[in-house]
């Protein structure tokens, strides 16, 4: 029985080492970094490894080719320590797939973690009023990217018992602090059926607009859709008054300093 049990641990070991030794934490799959007026961004990488490794290097590969400029293994991070690793790698304007792999004495340990599709581009703040979020009922034209470099930060800030064609005067949404229930580091392909979080309702001709984009930029796009219903211009008007801020009901509003470009 012990003998068993010693050929089980073994197999299990060995199987392990087969396996990739790196876990990617960031980026996450089709996240899209801003990028500069020279057309690059730097993208850092961070994860861990689980078995002994000196070097860890990246690459990153030209989903098309004319998409981007590929970059052969570089090292990020030389005898890392702890488990951890953290580097940065300074990238054109494309749409790439991104690998990691770990190395000691020069010989690569497991396999290559991979992110399929990563992005330096454009990343968009969608604002306004219902004309920018959409309706709570979908249209029968809305309709998606058709390219696959228009990407979206795919969640919604609605109550969980309501659902997204009802009515959206009684639709609802969460904020404050029950607004940090859905994850900020999901992102997808705009498709018909996806939501624009924070507060997009659908695609609406978010989809087309980002065709267009892509078609006329040649780098790949992210929207965020912050719009609100029934949003008139007097509250963008009085924002721009406080560029440091205001207290809005004791608390602190704004500034949206981060926000790269935005949409109205």
């Amino acid at each position: 029985m012990l003998k068993k049990l010693f050929l089980i641990f073994l197999l299990l070991s060995i199987s392990n080492l087969l396996f990739s030794q790196i876990t990617i934490s960031s980026p996450v799959l089709r996240q899209i970094f801003q990028r500069d007026l020279n057309n690059q961004a730097l993208v850092t990488i961070t994860g861990s490894y689980s078995q002994p490794v000196d070097t860890i290097q990246v690459r990153f590969l030209t989903v098309t080719s004319g998409q981007g400029a590929a970059i052969d293994w570089t090292v990020i991070k030389s005898a890392p320590l702890g488990g951890l690793f953290k580097g940065s790698v300074m990238v054109k304007g494309g749409w790439y797939t991104m690998e990691v792999r770990g190395l000691l004495g020069g010989k690569i340990v497991g396999s290559v973690s991979t992110l399929s599709r990563i992005g330096v581009g454009e990343v968009f703040v969608i604002a306004g009023q219902s004309n920018a979020s959409g309706s709570g009922e979908r249209g029968v034209n809305e309709t998606g990217s058709t390219d696959d470099r228009v990407n979206c930060a795919d969640f919604i800030n609605v109550n969980p018992d309501q659902i997204k064609n009802e009515d959206p005067k009684n639709v609802s949404f969460n904020i404050g602090k029950d607004a940090t229930d859905f994850s900020l580091v999901g992102f997808a392909k705009l498709d018909k059926t996806s939501s624009i979080g924070p507060r997009g309702y659908g695609p609406y001709y978010w989809g087309k607009v980002g065709d267009a984009l892509v078609a006329k930029l040649g780098v790949p796009v992210l929207f965020f859709n912050t719009g609100w219903g029934g949003a008139s211009a007097r509250v963008w008007a009085e924002s721009a008054q406080y560029p440091n801020g205001k207290l809005v009901n004791g608390k602190l509003v704004g500034p949206e300093s981060d926000a790269v470009a935005g949409i109205y």
